[in-house]
């Protein structure tokens, strides 16, 4: 969280960060349930609202075992957004142990992982791979 957190913070706001909220869009399809982290472009608001920007999903201790739960929860923001009339081309997510991390990308129906695991010692490059995703977003919405 500290490191939402200080992203939010070097961008003024330009999002909300939604911590343990249930995302049910899909049910008959499994796309339902609690997300560690969401990611909305909606400021100061209380309910989730469109666009959400990305998600987060926290590991104790296995970043393999998080990526296909964030995977499927960024398909849940896609069809999010859509159902809201808020299409997004890229989605992003990101899994954590809270000192390894790994950064996914959803590009219509093409998932792409980053091989690049980055850790909690090297902070300038995890806060820079999440400022890569703020800027797409900023020129981009």
């Amino acid at each position: 969280m500290p490191i939402l957190v200080e992203i939010r913070t070097q961008n003024q706001d330009f999002f909300t960060i939604y911590s343990g909220e249930s995302l049910n869009v899909d049910k008959e399809n499994g796309l339902m349930g609690e997300c560690d982290y969401i990611l909305a472009k909606e400021t100061h608001s209380f309910v989730i609202a469109a666009p959400i920007i990305s998600v987060v999903e926290a590991k104790r201790n296995d970043l393999e075992l998080g990526v296909t739960q964030c995977a499927a929860q960024m398909v849940g923001v896609q069809k999010f957004n859509e159902q809201n009339n808020k299409n997004i081309d890229t989605i992003y997510g990101c899994v954590t142990t809270a000192n390894d991390w790994q950064f996914l990308k959803l590009e219509g129906k093409e998932l792409s992982i980053d091989t690049t695991y980055y850790y909690l010692n090297d902070l300038e490059k995890i806060l820079g791979a999440f400022q890569i995703i703020i800027d797409y977003y900023k020129s981009n919405i």
